[in-house]
């Protein structure tokens, strides 16, 4: 009985394993892709702060609604 519970526990594991590298693999070919597009967006975006500082020297602050597209959690995952 033993045996085949050492046995049965086996084959989950491994399957837990494929199921989650899988899954790795789609994240990361996924921020691949996001990161070319997060790169223009970014650098759209440090201009527009760096042009509204050079247009008010005198702010303290800057807010900005930045239109990001895509999964957050992928998107903020290191």
């Amino acid at each position: 009985m033993r045996d085949r519970l050492t046995a049965l526990r086996k084959v989950l594991d491994k399957e837990t394993k494929e199921k989650e590298a899988a899954a790795n693999k789609t994240v990361r070919d996924v921020r691949v892709l996001l990161l070319m597009y997060a790169n223009r967006f970014c650098i759209q975006a440090v201009e527009a702060v760096v042009a509204f500082f050079h247009k008010n020297p005198q702010a303290e602050a800057y807010f900005a609604i930045i239109d990001v597209e895509g999964n957050a959690k992928v998107i903020g995952t290191p």
